[in-house]
């Protein structure tokens, strides 16, 4: 049981270390919308085949996270552009 305690522990203050190797994720200004929106695909299909230990599930999930705020941001730049682009013309229709 004491040994049982100790791994658990040892578990614990692995876990609550900053996860430094994620896979190839790359750096926001070098992934496309496109790019991360492949891979966040591919880590939902293997999430979803359930042949994943608890460790893999939990570093998948971190690698999605990234990949989810990167696509979040892209999109809110595409978006903005857009609202640019749109004031724009509404602008040069008005004139």
């Amino acid at each position: 049981m004491e040994n049982k305690k100790n791994k658990l522990n040892d578990n614990k203050s692995i876990n609550n270390k900053p996860r430094q190797n994620c896979n190839d994720i790359e750096s926001e200004q070098t992934l496309s919308y496109e790019e991360a929106s492949r891979k966040l695909d591919s880590i939902i299909e293997k999430l979803e085949n359930g042949n994943n230990d608890l460790e893999n599930v939990i570093k998948l999930y971190e690698e999605g996270e990234k990949l989810l705020k990167i696509c979040n941001n892209s999109f809110n730049t595409i978006e903005g552009k857009i609202t640019i682009i749109k004031n724009n013309i509404e602008q040069i229709f008005k004139n």
